[in-house]
C-alpha cells in the first residue's frame, strides 16, 4: 500500500514448496481421494502432507478395475504421521513390484491435508 511517496509497505507472504491449495480431511472425519490412472516407474512414490496430531495418510495401489493389488492396499501401507515437503510412501511389498503398471492411488486420510504427489509415477 502506498500512501504517497515517503510513506508506503511491502508485503511478502510465503508458502512451503506445493502448498498452494491441498485435500483435507479434518474435524474428525476420514477422506479418501482416489487419482486418475497413474503409469507406476517402480520408484519411490513421495507425498507432500500436513498431518495433525493424532492424524495419518495412508496409500493404497488399486489395478484398472479398483481391486487393490495385492500387498498396496491402503492396511499394507505403513501409515504416515509426521507431514512434510517429501515423505516417501511405504508399503509390505517394495515399490519395485508396480513398475511399468498402470494403477490408481488411493488415498485416506484422517486429520490430515495432502498437497502433492511426486516420484516415480506420471499421467497414463
Amino acid at each position: 500500500m502506498h500512501n504517497n511517496w515517503r510513506e508506503g509497505t511491502f508485503n511478502l507472504a510465503t508458502l512451503p514448496r506445493d502448498r498452494f491449495a491441498g485435500y483435507a480431511a479434518v474435524g474428525g472425519d476420514r477422506g479418501r481421494l482416489t487419482t486418475e490412472a497413474l503409469v507406476l516407474g517402480g520408484g519411490d512414490i513421495v507425498v507432500n502432507v500436513e498431518i495433525a496430531d493424532g492424524g495419518s495418510l495412508r496409500v493404497g495401489v488399486t489395478d484398472e478395475s479398483g481391486r487393490f493389488i495385492d500387498g498396496f492396499g491402503l492396511e499394507d501401507c505403513d501409515p504416515i504421521r509426521e507431514g512434510g515437503l517429501d515423505i516417501p510412501v511405504a508399503w509390505e511389498k517394495p515399490a519395485e513390484a508396480l513398475a511399468d503398471r498402470t494403477a490408481n492411488l488411493v488415498f485416506e486420510l484422517h486429520e490430515a491435508t495432502l498437497y502433492a504427489i511426486s516420484g516415480s509415477v506420471q499421467l497414463a
